[in-house]
């Protein structure tokens, strides 16, 4: 490929990109099919009586980033969460967290047990098979998209959690993004993809 062919291949990505940042595919409308899937396979459990295990499992905290990778990593993450323009609003993402927000409230959820709806949520919103609308969209697009991997699981978890009242970031190890969540000011972590209620 020429260097003029490369560079107008790499613009053409950064726009398509920033199409879908700026304007995202989700933003037309509740997504109703996802908003159900919430509903039927989240809140009918009763989630106080919901048993949180934890596991040692060595071998996975020990694989993650080191700490100046992470923290590089978190500060991002938080640059773009806290951004001024708040381009992840849509309808299905809204409504979504209102059912969950309103769970947590009326049910006294708390600790662990808010990482466990959490993860119900995430596994409710998206199947497991890669997605270029979910992996380059914004974070509304992850709640319609349907599909996903790992990455795309990590940031809808950490999206869900921070909105419905329990502190998560992502952590990416050299193949893999799963995330940790704060409970009882110490961090666990937890695997976002399939429905256990599981930590290590």
């Amino acid at each position: 490929m020429s260097k003029g062919g490369f560079i107008k291949l790499n613009i053409f990505l950064i726009l398509t990109v920033l199409s879908f940042n700026i304007f995202p595919q989700s933003n037309f409308g509740i997504d109703q099919n996802q908003v159900d899937a919430v509903i039927n396979d989240c809140l009918g459990r009763d989630w106080t009586k919901e048993n949180c295990r934890y596991d040692n499992d060595e071998e996975r905290a020990n694989e993650n980033m080191n700490g100046l990778m992470q923290f590089i990593v978190d500060g991002i993450q938080h640059l773009v969460r806290n951004r001024p323009i708040q381009l992840a609003s849509s309808p299905t993402r809204d409504k979504v967290l209102e059912i969950l927000k309103n769970e947590v409230k009326t049910k006294n959820i708390f600790g662990c047990k808010i990482a466990c709806l959490t993860k119900c949520a995430t596994n409710a919103l998206l199947d497991h098979e890669y997605n270029f609308y979910s992996k380059y969209g914004t974070i509304s697009n992850l709640y319609t998209c349907k599909t996903g991997v790992c990455t795309e699981f990590s940031n809808l978890f950490d999206d869900i959690s921070d909105n419905i009242g329990i502190q998560s970031r992502t952590i990416y190890s050299s193949e893999h993004a799963y995330n940790q969540v704060k409970i009882d000011n110490d961090w666990k972590y937890i695997e976002p993809q399939g429905f256990s209620c599981r930590f290590f």
